[in-house]
């Protein structure tokens, strides 16, 4: 069975820095719960997630789901057919909800008596047929409180989207999501690098946008940010003192980070007698 990287990527106007992480780890979770549920297999997934973009990449995932047998107990034989023979609207229903004539039902035989039966075997999809589903539904399911929307579009979301990239490999997966047709193609930073990163392969995807001034790693930028204040604070005898809740929060306000250093003359500490 062939596998491969799949990469799902989202981007969008900034996000609400308060619900970034919750939205990047919740469309992950997702995405890689539909796709084990549909079969399948795949090493292991990782949720990125910045100001402007939400994805999600699985590490050496099927190409195909495993076939399925599709197996459905009918009516009794004695609901199903009149004293005359004649198959009855239980019969008829059953047999039009399986796609088949009645004449090609099987029976079933148990000691509980007999039944019509219907039993196929499906060939499994593969990940470009069921991924634009899959996608769509977890942007459904993900927690916003407050949705908008955006031109003249009934489409709603947390943000307007501007791209979408979906690739299994080195193959595009080019279909319609919230409006926008997916591609390979992303973006780097807004001011510092803000031209479109064409990917050649979804391996490529952090390396790309790295260079181009995109840490997409939530807990690697917060290391550099940790990091670079604590660097700044040793180098002025300074204490630093705030609540992880605010890191994580600045941590999801950039994409390149980097510390800007603020002072104020010691006199506006003086204060005046009463």
């Amino acid at each position: 069975m062939n596998t491969e990287t799949l990469l799902i990527e989202i981007g969008t106007e900034e996000l609400p820095p308060t619900a970034v992480k919750n939205l990047g780890e919740t469309f992950a979770s997702i995405v890689s719960r539909q796709l084990d549920d549909a079969g399948f297999a795949f090493d292991s997934s990782h949720a990125y997630f910045t100001p402007r973009r939400l994805a999600v990449m699985l590490n050496n995932l099927s190409n195909t789901q495993p076939n399925q047998t599709i197996e459905r107990k009918g009516p009794a034989l004695q609901a199903a057919f009149d004293e005359d023979g004649n198959p009855t609207k239980a019969a008829i229903g059953f047999a039009k909800s399986c796609g088949i004539e009645i004449e090609h039902l099987e029976r079933q035989e148990t000691d509980k008596g007999s039944w019509l039966y219907f039993k196929s075997d499906l060939p499994g999809k593969t990940i470009q047929e069921v991924i634009p589903e899959i996608v769509n539904r977890a942007l459904k399911e993900l927690p916003i409180p407050r949705p908008m929307r955006w031109g003249n579009s009934d489409i709603e979301f947390v943000r307007p989207i501007h791209w979408v990239v979906m690739m299994y490999g080195e193959q595009t997966i080019s279909r319609e999501v919230k409006g926008v047709i997916s591609a390979n193609k992303t973006y780097g930073h807004r001011f510092h690098a803000p031209g479109e990163i064409i990917l050649k392969h979804a391996d490529q995807y952090t390396q790309a946008l790295l260079s181009a001034n995109v840490i997409v790693d939530f807990y690697a930028r917060k290391s550099k940010i940790t990091q670079l204040i604590e660097t700044s604070a040793r180098e002025r005898n300074a204490k630093l003192n705030y609540e992880d809740s605010l890191l994580d929060e600045v941590t999801n306000l950039v994409e390149w980070p980097f510390v800007v250093i603020g002072e104020f003359s010691t006199d506006f500490l003086d204060i005046p007698q009463e």
